[in-house]
Order: structure tokens, then sequence, then C-alpha cells
């Protein structure tokens, strides 16, 4: 399945010949799922574009930073994407932060289309599980926040251009 991941790409992709990564993108979060102790985190997402440019998806990734609870084989699900999900991939990866030793990385595929300027993605709904649907305790996760029911601008996920960190901050 492919996927952007952080090494997106050097040079083109449509916009300014690979220069620094746009001022002006942030992310958007609602936590879908608030039940502390569930089998499924449940973040949704929206990529917001104030650039004066069009921004391919394929250089863009999201991650999410949570707790494994003891879960071993986590999978990622895309319930909704406006662009279509079979243009979306989720990788997990290992972290090292304050309450996150894992983050799932979402990636869209050239297909996916471009952002225009001024406009959101639209919702993204991303559904993580363990391979067994086993419980899964979310106060403990970084970016999880069972405040956040529409979507607001949240600090605690993270928005990477080309692998460059844009929006939020790491644990």
């Amino acid at each position: 399945m492919g996927g952007g991941g952080m090494g997106g790409g050097m040079g083109g992709g449509g916009m300014g010949g690979g220069g620094p990564p746009p001022d002006g993108l942030r992310l958007q979060y609602k936590a879908a799922n608030t039940t502390a102790d569930d089998i499924q985190i449940k973040p949704h997402f929206k990529i917001v574009n104030d650039t004066q440019d069009n921004v391919p998806l394929s250089d863009l990734t999201i991650r999410y930073w949570f707790t494994r609870d003891g879960g071993a084989n986590f999978i990622y699900n895309c319930d909704f994407a406006p662009f279509n999900c079979i243009y979306t991939a989720g990788t997990f990866g290992a972290a090292t932060g304050v309450k996150a030793d894992m983050y799932v990385e979402i990636s869209f595929m050239p297909d996916a289309g471009v952002l225009v300027t001024g406009d959101t993605t639209g919702e993204i709904q991303a559904r993580l599980h363990t391979q067994n649907f086993t419980l899964v305790n979310q106060t403990s996760d970084y970016s999880f926040d069972p405040t956040k029911v529409d979507f607001e601008e949240w600090t605690k996920v993270t928005l990477y251009s080309k692998g460059v960190l844009v929006w939020g901050n790491e644990p």
C-alpha cells in the first residue's frame, strides 16, 4: 500500500521547486471516541491550507501519538476521507516521549489530490485498534483529548510537509 512516509520528496511536488515547507498549514482534531477504555481509538482530522499555494496531499503526513497499553500489533483503518480512503495509508512507529511510545503516521497517495489554498481537506476519519481488539486506555495518550468533540486546532497532533514538522509539538 505505499505511502509518503517521512521521506517525502526533494524538489518539485508542484509548488515552488522544493523550497522550505509552507507556513500556514494547520491541523484540526476531534476525538470521535471519547471513552477512556475502549477497543478502538478514533482520531479525526482536517488539514487547513492558509498558504498562498495549492499543496499536494502527497507532500503531507499526520502523526497521532499514543501508548500501546500492552497491545502488540496495531491496525490502521480509514473510515472516511472526502478524496477516498484508498488514497491514505497508516504506518506505525516507535516513539519516545511523555505519554507516547507509539505513533500512527497517516500519509496520502498522489491520487488524493491537492489541498487548494484557503480550503480544508474535509474530515478524515481514522480508526486504530489492536489486532485482537484488546482494550486500550486513551487517558494516557499524548494526542488524546476527550473535550475535543468538535474540530479544533490541537498542537498535540502533528503535521509534516515533505518530512518537516509544520504544525504541532511532538511529545
